[in-house]
């Protein structure tokens, strides 16, 4: 179970970079394909995170598996927040 929620956490962490990332990538001339630019970015930064979770699961103990859970899950609730208050109005 750990071994799933470490290879969920980075694929969801990482389609928050990759989305970070199309944002970046953006010129001010996209205006009509910008959602679909960073929509791509962040389906993207998932599945490099689901494919890299694969590989790192392997070097990681259990001991050590479930830090590396807490610090993903701390940087998704960052993510997560940081999304909520710039969309709040």
């Amino acid at each position: 179970m750990s071994r799933f929620l470490f290879i969920l956490l980075l694929a969801f962490d990482m389609a928050f970079v990759g989305a970070f990332t199309g944002r970046l990538a953006l010129d001010s001339s996209d205006a009509f394909i910008g959602g679909a630019v960073i929509f791509w970015y962040m389906i993207a930064g998932f599945t490099i995170g689901i494919i890299a979770g694969f590989f790192l699961i392997r070097f990681f103990k259990e001991k050590n598996l479930k830090t590396v859970i807490i610090i993903l899950g701390i940087f998704a609730v960052a993510f997560v927040s940081f999304v909520v208050t710039r969309l709040s109005f």
